[in-house]
């Protein structure tokens, strides 16, 4: 029961009745790419594209799944909208082993993949709370995807071959141009 009291100390009866009811509602609001709690409910992510998630209800986990082919580094940009909110996140390669696991504490946080030849195909990556218990609309974060070609290293090997024949190369048209004359 609540009652007023005045500024001059005046103070109001209690009611008999209750005059307020407070309600908890057992409401979770869910994310667009729900459900997908399971690595085979993960919603596909393409480059260029982004997902926002959040964790609701608690023991909620998130999964998403990318395609990885030849020649490529897949990154991963992760930002909690709560930079409170610290974020697990575990990355399985196609045949489900688990490759790697990072603790996301903050925006513009990244997961790089780099796939061996053998590895290629879809991998998931599943995103939890560090707290299960943590759910609701402050759990907010999004998700987006980036890909990078392979650099190709060129080994010293290769450069002296190329060097060489190049080098032959201009010396037999140079000798060449000095038989003409």
């Amino acid at each position: 029961r609540i009652r007023a009291i005045a500024i001059k100390g005046l103070s109001e009866e209690f009611p008999a009745t209750a005059e307020t009811q407070i309600f908890i509602e057992d409401v979770c609001l869910i994310d667009l790419y729900e459900t997908n709690d399971t690595a085979q409910e993960a919603n596909l992510l393409t480059t260029g594209e982004s997902q926002l998630h959040l964790f609701c209800p608690a023991n909620d986990t998130d999964w998403i799944k990318v395609e990885m082919n030849t020649n490529q580094t897949l990154t991963l940009q992760v930002d909690p909208m709560d930079n409170q909110l610290p974020i697990t996140a575990e990355v399985y390669a196609p045949d489900h082993t688990l490759v790697q696991t990072l603790s996301i504490y903050e925006t513009n946080s990244l997961i790089s993949i780099s796939p061996q030849e053998n590895q290629l195909g879809l991998w998931h990556i599943q995103f939890m709370p560090f707290d299960p218990m943590v759910f609701g609309e402050n759990t907010a974060y999004q998700v987006g995807i980036q890909q990078y070609p392979f650099q190709n290293v060129i080994s010293i090997t290769t450069l002296v071959l190329v060097t060489l024949i190049f080098g032959s190369l201009l010396l037999i048209i140079l000798l060449f141009r000095k038989q003409k004359k």
